[in-house]
């Protein structure tokens, strides 16, 4: 600053503030957000009720007690089917000195309408060293798919869309795991017996690490039939 300036004192480095009425945006404080009918803020519990309506059910039990209760066990149950048909566990008693993981359902009501429903490990309760051990499994860049989708428009290529279903489930577990029963299907008499997984389960922390495996050998074997002039397996 100049040393001929003359600054008033104590007026050098107080801020100066508007006098004029604030205004606030009409967009996020009006009568449908910010006031009751009554001229009223809206509390706490009311704005946690108002963020509450329209979410995903949170649990089992929440999703049994809401007006789709019927869909959203519907759901559930084409989700225990599929577990079964992929042979994903077996009951059995849990062994002296192991512990099991819970378990969480997922609910998610799609944008289209259709209702999906996982059944989630807990990987967070596993334990290194006895529960898993290796989880690394490549990730495809996107970088990568660009450079695909580039190569097969230049050549006018056919490009082809597949969706394995429940993908984890195919991946076979090496490692000795338990986890409880999921609520709403268990089995009448056997309420103290544990799954005992053979299939990997969504959640579980070498879940994409034994499905590549799974994937890999599969591939690798089709590979070498070809290479020995068998042809391709259909």
């Amino acid at each position: 600053m100049s040393p001929d300036l003359h600054v008033p004192g104590g007026m050098g480095n107080e801020l100066r503030r508007s006098k004029q009425a604030l205004i606030p945006n009409p967009q996020y404080f009006n009568l449908d957000n910010a006031e009751t009918p009554g001229n009223r803020w809206l509390g706490h519990a009311e704005l946690l009720a108002a963020a509450y309506m329209g979410r995903d059910p949170a649990s089992y039990a929440e999703a049994m007690k809401s007006v789709d209760a019927k869909l959203w066990s519907d759901t559930c149950q084409y989700e225990i089917d599929a577990l079964h048909k992929n042979d994903t566990w077996e009951l059995t008693k849990l062994p002296p000195g192991r512990k099991t993981i819970k378990y969480k359902w997922g609910f998610k009501l799609k944008a289209d309408g259709r209702y999906h429903v996982h059944l989630v490990a807990k990987g967070f309760m596993q334990i290194p060293g006895i529960d898993y051990d290796e989880t690394f499994s490549p990730v495809a860049h996107f970088e990568s798919l660009r450079l695909l989708l580039a190569l097969a428009a230049l050549e006018d290529w056919e490009i082809q869309q597949m969706d394995v279903k429940l993908v984890f489930l195919n991946g076979v577990l090496d490692e000795e795991i338990y986890m409880e029963q999921p609520i709403g299907f268990i089995t009448p008499g056997t309420e103290t017996k544990v799954c005992r997984l053979k299939k990997a389960i969504y959640g579980l922390k070498q879940a994409s690490h034994t499905w590549n495996l799974q994937f890999h050998c599969k591939v690798r074997f089709t590979t070498d039939y070809e290479d020995h002039g068998f042809g391709g397996i259909g």
